[in-house]
């Protein structure tokens, strides 16, 4: 890793923590080592695709993060991070105090959903719960492949599936295209060279990585509207599983608020260089 390289990526994670995506916020970072640059400038100093440059500085003019400067040759400039950081904050404020304020009218709706799929004779479309290892692992690389924009783990055993190449491919994929890639791990995880390794390649594709003493269960969250979680046989342990899989959008929202709280009290924690299994 060169030189000066690290502390940009911790800069460039802790930006996406509040919303932005991760050309916006090389972007902006990179404006603020200097008075004004040009889109050709910016997008080299910030390496970010000359096409994706002029939206980028554009999303970055709406949240009031930066300014375009009169002039026969569009110059761009970044506006004061104080000011920035307030907004943002404030901003992420809002966010979580909706996602409060909604919970409990969502966890009342999906209490009534459950209730109604108690009296069916036959499962409700988008709910599975799963026992077969076999259609475990089915479901949760099609869950995987089908992320788009975010990725949101609570990374913890048991697993479910045998290696990481699924959901390593797709947090790759989802963080190269600008989307959002999370996992909290248990700080028992890095104490074990072997899953530290395994954790360092999720944060090479992109995860913004925390850590907590303990998670309750092991999650996942796909753009905010599947999910699942994985419970072991209070007796039987990690050998056997039940996974409850949903796809559905107040699941989903319910699930990233569940996350965004446990995210709230983690700790960042940054590798080296070189995630966890699924």
């Amino acid at each position: 890793m060169e030189q000066g390289t690290e502390p940009l990526e911790i800069h460039v994670r802790h930006l996406m923590d509040y919303g932005l995506t991760s050309y916006e916020a090389r972007a902006y970072l990179a404006l603020l080592r200097r008075e004004t640059f040009t889109a050709a400038e910016l997008a080299t100093e910030a390496q970010v695709p000359r096409q994706r440059i002029y939206d980028t500085v554009a999303n970055l003019i709406a949240r009031g993060m930066a300014r375009d400067e009169p002039g026969t040759i569009a110059r761009y400039s970044a506006r004061d991070p104080e000011g920035v950081f307030a907004q943002l904050q404030a901003t992420k404020q809002r966010e979580l105090d909706q996602l409060s304020a909604h919970a409990a009218e969502i966890l009342s709706e999906m209490t009534h959903v459950w209730q109604d799929g108690q009296r069916e004779t036959a499962p409700l479309d988008y709910v599975q719960v799963l026992r077969d290892p076999l259609r475990i692992e089915a479901a949760s690389i099609d869950m995987f492949e089908s992320a788009q924009h975010s990725i949101s783990q609570l990374c913890k055993p048991p697993y479910v599936l045998p290696g990481n190449e699924v959901p390593l491919a797709a947090a790759t994929r989802v963080g190269a295209s600008g989307g959002t890639v999370r996992g909290i791990y248990e700080d028992a995880q890095l104490s074990n060279d072997v899953l530290l390794d395994e954790a360092r390649d999720f944060g090479g594709a992109g995860e913004q990585a925390r850590t907590l003493p303990s998670l309750p269960v092991k999650m996942a969250v796909i753009d905010g509207r599947r999910g699942f979680i994985a419970l072991p046989d209070p007796i039987a342990g990690h050998e056997s599983v039940t996974v409850l899989m949903i796809d559905h959008p107040a699941y989903g929202t319910l699930l990233e608020l569940a996350f965004e709280q446990l995210w709230q009290q983690s700790q960042p924690v940054e590798f080296g260089s070189s995630g966890a299994d699924a």
